[in-house]
This record gives structure tokens, C-alpha cells and sequence, in this order.
């Protein structure tokens, strides 16, 4: 911002300025131009710009369809804001959706999401993790932490009145590092019960891990 007014440059915020919700908004436009019979949108949500252009293209089309927001628990911005009824300040914890990871959301896009944002939910890092192991398992597909979380809520049932409905999520990211990835798949094998780490203390000495006393 001081560089722009220094310099006399027109400053374009990244999620929230109007013409970046508005671009934002062609995604839900496509979204129920090749699924018109979607019951619900489940969308991530960082700095809200997403969410709100997709919101205001979707409702528009289609009132009656019901448009989620999902936060990591590590960076609830928006769902702050809907409490306090005022985009907030919030404390921002490491979380594996780190293309979220924003402390407070954007004014214009909490005034739109405000009216027309059903409900926003929060998912464990560990549901994340699960959603990027079960896209890769699945779908062949290497989505990011933060396009994961609307499969992360799906998956881990945090939202059981769409069963049976018409869902879109948009997998919005892939860029995520191949040594983090790998830490991921880890822990949702993990989380899935599929892999078990044991710690034993044993002596140094031959024969020990055959001794059975």
C-alpha cells in the first residue's frame, strides 16, 4: 500500500478487491453450467474472495442452492467474522491448508459472503490430510492442503445433510512441495490406520531381538 501511494500505482488487493471477486465468480457461473442439478457448493476459504464470487455468481443463477465455506480449525478467519458479525483478526496456526492461511478476511468479500454463505465449517489438519491422501489414491489427482479442505469436510462428516445431494468443491491448488507431500501421505496413513509407528529400547548386543525375555 505505501508503495503504491508513493509511486502512484493503483493498488489491487488478491482476494478482495471488486474485480477479483467478481473473476472469481465466473468459476460458479461454469460450476452450474455443467452441473445446473447441484444442490450445494462447498468452497475453501482464505481471504473469502472465492467463496463470495462464487456465492454471488451461483445464488444468482440458482437461489435456492446452498453455498458452505470450510476453514481449517488453525485459521478460522471467516468463521470469526461470521460470530463477531465483522471481519477480525485471528490467531493463525500452522495448518497443512497453508494457501488459507489468512489471520483476516477481505471487507468486501465478508459483506457479500455475510448474505450469502449458508454457514462456514471448521476441519481438523488431520481430515485434510486424509482428503490429499484419498484424491491421490482415487483420482490420480495432487491437490494442494487448501483445494482440499471442501473433500476434507465431505469425507470427514462434518456435513451430513448433503448425503445424498448433488455436491460440487472446487480443488482449487496443487502447489505443494514433494517433501511436504510425502510428510502428508504419511500422516494419513497414519490417521487412516494403515501405517503404525512402534518405539522400541533395546540392548546392543547379539541375539537381543530374538530374546524373548
Amino acid at each position: 500500500m505505501s508503495i503504491a501511494r508513493e509511486k502512484d500505482l493503483t493498488y489491487i488487493n488478491g482476494y478482495d478487491h471488486p474485480h477479483i471477486i467478481a473473476g472469481q465468480g465466473v468459476i460458479g457461473l461454469e460450476m452450474l453450467e455443467k452441473v445446473p442439478e447441484a444442490d450445494a457448493i462447498v468452497v475453501p476459504v482464505g481471504g473469502g474472495g472465492l467463496i463470495a464470487g462464487i456465492a454471488l455468481a451461483a445464488k444468482n443463477i440458482k437461489p435456492s442452492i446452498t453455498i458452505i465455506g470450510v476453514e481449517t480449525s488453525h485459521c478460522p478467519s471467516m468463521y470469526k467474522a461470521f460470530e463477531e458479525g465483522e471481519p477480525v483478526q485471528v490467531r493463525v496456526d500452522d495448518t497443512i491448508a497453508d494457501g488459507l492461511a489468512v489471520s483476516k478476511v477481505g471487507a468486501n468479500a465478508y459483506q457479500i459472503s455475510k448474505k450469502l454463505v449458508d454457514r462456514i465449517v471448521l476441519v481438523h489438519e488431520k481430515d485434510v490430510a486424509l482428503a490429499i491422501l484419498r484424491l491421490l489414491e482415487v483420482t490420480k489427482t495432487v491437490v494442494e492442503g487448501a483445494g482440499a479442505t471442501g473433500i476434507a469436510a465431505l469425507l470427514g462428516g462434518y456435513l451430513p445433510e448433503l448425503a445424498g445431494k448433488t455436491v460440487i468443491t472446487p480443488l482449487c491448488g496443487g502447489n505443494i512441495d514433494m517433501s511436504v507431500l510425502g510428510r502428508i501421505i504419511e500422516r494419513g496413513l497414519v490417521e487412516d490406520s494403515r501405517m503404525v509407528r512402534l518405539k522400541c529400547a533395546i540392548s546392543d548386543r547379539p541375539g537381543r531381538l530374538r530374546d524373548k525375555r
